[in-house]
C-alpha cells in the first residue's frame, strides 16, 4: 500500500532535479518537495536523483509515522 501511494505521488508531482517555483510560488525540488530553511538546496544546481529520492523517502516515512500517532 505504501509503495502504491509513493508511486501515485511521484506520478502526480513529476520530477525536477533543480529547484523551481511551484504554482503557488514556493521553492520546490524533486517530486514536489517544498524547500525549507532546513534544506541546503540552491537554485541553479542540478541534484542527483538518488539525493532527491532519499528526501522523498524521508518525507514519506515521516508522513507514515505521523498517521500512527
Amino acid at each position: 500500500m505504501m509503495e502504491e501511494l509513493k508511486y501515485r505521488i511521484k506520478e502526480h508531482e513529476g520530477f525536477r532535479d533543480t529547484v523551481y517555483q511551484d504554482h503557488l510560488g514556493n521553492a520546490t525540488v524533486g517530486w514536489g518537495h517544498l524547500v525549507t530553511s532546513d534544506d541546503n538546496f540552491q537554485v541553479g544546481i542540478t541534484y542527483p536523483e538518488e539525493v532527491l529520492e532519499a528526501v522523498f523517502e524521508k518525507a514519506a516515512f515521516n508522513i507514515f509515522i505521523s498517521t500512527l500517532r
